[in-house]
């Protein structure tokens, strides 16, 4: 889905409420809606947009010089999972990071409570960099357990990110991204870094948990220094090349991934992901 983000903005309720009441799984409670509309008219707002329709916003509130809170964040159901949520978050961490906040916090409700559609909340907020706090009773009450996530915004700190190349003959097999920084656009299977891993072994966990299939004679090919100004990151990324071995590829990561396929290196599909399209132009830094 294209869309532009735009904000921050004020006065800004009378394009988020139609929104919020489109969605009243989580938005149930009239005298809250009305509270929102008060506040939303004051706090800096970003908004998503495609063809002059608003399809999702997010309001922030700062707290403190150090912290902000995402006050109010709500996607139109036709727009969901096509990666607006996490440009919308995105983006509002840039504008806090450019205002010095260090910490950004959200509250939901807590898993104390079940309920299929904040436990998917929660799950996005985790998929985001959010991590659990506290869960509380008396900020809203016992039967409505709150859950304060928070987030380090360390957009500073450059992360490092492990992509391999899968080779089957003249062949790579390639992902198609989504809701993910990059959503939309073509890349090898790959993810970050986790704390204790080789990035032998981190190349052939993603490609398993997003691909399905198994890799061998994985092995270093090159670096790529990826900027990705729009979104406040920066990566570096680690190249490993291999060969396919077995299992048949397919969307095993359904949340990140829309499409999977084998491209002949001539004829790749378009667009390319950044650290991708480095990679293919040459822009990256290799022992060859």
């Amino acid at each position: 889905m294209d869309f532009i983000i735009e904000g921050p903005l004020l006065n800004q309720s009378s394009n988020c409420i139609p929104i919020i009441r489109s969605l009243p799984e989580w938005f149930g409670i009239e005298a809250a809606i009305l509270d929102y509309k008060r506040e939303i008219e004051h706090l800096p707002t970003f908004l998503a947009e495609a063809d002059g329709q608003v399809l999702g916003f997010l309001s922030l509130k700062q707290l403190n010089p150090f912290s902000a809170e995402i006050h109010v964040m709500a996607v139109h159901p036709d727009a969901q999972r096509g990666g607006i949520g996490r440009a919308l978050v995105a983006t509002a961490e840039v504008h806090a990071g450019q205002m010095g906040i260090e910490y950004l916090q959200v509250k939901t409700l807590g898993p104390s409570r079940p309920d299929e559609n904040y436990a998917s909340t929660r799950a996005f907020y985790e998929a985001v960099g959010f991590r659990h706090l506290e869960e509380m009773t008396k900020i809203w009450d016992k039967d409505n357990p709150c859950l304060i996530m928070i987030k380090h915004l360390s957009l500073k700190e450059p992360k490092v990110g492990v992509a391999a190349v899968i080779r089957k003959g003249d062949q790579v097999l390639l992902i198609r991204r989504k809701n993910v920084h990059g959503a939309g656009s073509w890349s090898t299977p790959g993810g970050h870094l986790d704390f204790g891993e080789t990035p032998e072994q981190c190349a052939m966990r993603e490609v398993r948990e997003e691909a399905g299939v198994e890799i061998t004679h994985v092995r270093f090919r090159a670096i790529t220094n990826d900027v990705f100004e729009a979104f406040g990151k920066h990566y570096i990324t680690i190249w490993m090349e291999s060969e396919y071995l077995s299992g048949e590829p397919h969307v095993a990561a359904d949340y990140e991934v829309a499409k999977i396929g084998w491209f002949a290196w001539d004829a790749l599909p378009e667009p390319l992901f950044l650290p991708f399209k480095n990679l293919v132009s040459g822009k990256c830094y290799s022992t060859t």
